[in-house]
């Protein structure tokens, strides 16, 4: 609508049958991080004078294409992917993006949701194959919260420029295995878990077979709940279990230590 400067974040919720989302001139800030239960196939576009898209970047909206204005001075669009001006950080990468893609060098963030449903069939109405192969630049430095949440791709190689992986960054991914360069000074993969090893968490796992260190103090948030073990063993020495965590679908036995202290809410479920 004309006159708007700003679009505030839940506007959107649980909307449905809306195939095409067009931002005015004027507009300048928007904020999308709770959009929920949008169709697939969502084209958007975006104003010249849009400055600002909040931190959660465009949330649930499945977007399918992205058009920007060309004299936008603040953003700009690279093979249908979504950048900062200075392509320093990826906004989002649309759902129906296919074959392989390499992110340019020079990207140093990947922001909230950038990647999310990526590859997704369901996404983009059962589209076949080839799925989408990324790869990460040398030049990455961050990948954010919710980056990759429920993507659907094989596999992603971490370069060793990685410094922070935020929790819940593969929130509810779809069969990704991932690789950690071996001189990455703060990440691994040890016994198909990937590991913060300066905090001594557990960020994400990939195999149904779980087997967490002995050297593990925690399990953040979503990191083990998208599989599902029948056996679950938590070693000594972990005193926290982040939420989303116990498939109680599947587990039938289950070990907690004496070392537990706390467990987040929904850590069961």
């Amino acid at each position: 609508t004309k006159g708007l400067k700003y679009i505030g974040h839940n506007i959107f919720g649980n909307t449905h049958g809306i195939l095409d989302v067009v931002f005015e001139e004027g507009i300048t800030d928007i904020d999308l991080a709770n959009v929920l239960n949008f169709p697939a196939a969502l084209t958007v576009y975006l104003p010249s004078t849009l400055k600002s898209i909040g931190k959660g970047g465009f949330g649930g909206m499945e977007v399918s294409h992205i058009f920007l204005a060309e004299e936008n001075k603040h953003f700009c669009v690279e093979n249908g992917v979504l950048y900062d001006y200075a392509k320093t950080t990826l906004l989002r990468c649309p759902v129906t993006k296919r074959g392989k893609y390499e992110i340019p060098e020079g990207v140093t963030t990947i922001a909230p949701h950038a990647l999310q449903l990526c590859g997704w069939p369901d996404a983009i109405g059962a589209e076949p194959e080839p799925k989408l192969s990324v790869t990460l630049p040398n030049s990455l430095t961050t990948i954010k919260k919710s980056s990759f949440r429920a993507s659907w791709l094989e596999s992603i190689y971490i370069p060793s420029t990685v410094s922070v992986i935020e929790e819940c960054s593969f929130e509810w991914p779809v069969n990704l295995a991932i690789e950690i360069a071996p001189d990455n000074a703060r990440y691994e993969v040890k016994n198909s878990l990937l590991i913060d090893k300066t905090e001594k968490k557990v960020l994400y796992g990939f195999s149904n077979n779980i087997d967490i260190p002995t050297d593990v103090k925690s399990i953040a948030d979503y990191a083990l709940g998208h599989l599902q073990p029948t056996s679950l063993i938590i070693p000594e020495g972990v005193t926290s279990i982040g939420k989303w965590n116990i498939n109680l679908n599947s587990i039938l036995h289950l070990c907690i230590p004496s070392t537990l202290k706390h467990i987040s809410r929904e850590s069961f479920w």
